[in-house]
């Protein structure tokens, strides 16, 4: 089954993050399987696959799923709230099941717990896609220079609430004299 490329981009351009002393991207393939052999569909179905060039500097990031495809900034409000509520849903079982892998005796589960702690990071909405309604995140384990993982991964996309706008703010009369 071919998969839908989403986006691509240089590895320059971003920082990558971790934990345990290694970074999430160097263990992508395996973090994906190892959620997909646990049966966490769909945080491995959120995650865009990776493919790194030959020269090993840029990335393209292929859909793990088909169907129709939108950006985040194209995607209505009703669809963003959607995904947001899912990847809310998504967020809470990697966080339980990264405490749960650091709580283990054993190096490797715990390796695992820390990388997954920081898998959701993303630099920010133009890496995010909807496939058919459901969140695809590229260049998950990365966010932009010089920032560091947010304690809310979805920060970013959270839609702030706007102060009441002013339509008309009437001209102060001048003083009569």
């Amino acid at each position: 089954m071919a998969k839908t490329l989403l986006r691509s981009g240089n590895l320059d351009d971003f920082q990558a993050v971790g934990g345990g002393g290694q970074v999430v991207f160097d263990s992508a393939n395996q973090v994906r399987e190892a959620l997909r052999l646990r049966k966490q569909f769909a945080v491995c179905d959120s995650l865009a696959i990776p493919q790194l060039n030959d020269d090993g500097d840029r990335v393209d990031w292929y859909s793990p799923v088909e169907g129709t495809i939108i950006s985040w900034k194209a995607a209505s409000t009703a669809q963003r709230e959607g995904a947001l509520r899912y990847l809310d849903a998504l967020q809470q079982t990697v966080w339980t099941l990264s405490g749960n892998c650091q709580q283990s005796g054993k190096p490797a589960q715990q390796l695992f717990g820390a990388l997954l702690e920081n898998t959701l990071q993303f630099p920010g909405e133009n890496h995010l896609f909807l496939v058919n309604d459901k969140p695809v995140i590229c260049f998950w384990g990365f966010v932009n220079l010089n920032e560091s993982a947010r304690d809310d991964a979805f920060a970013s996309l959270r839609i702030a609430e706007c102060e009441p706008l002013i339509e008309h703010i009437p001209a102060e009369e001048a003083p009569t004299e």
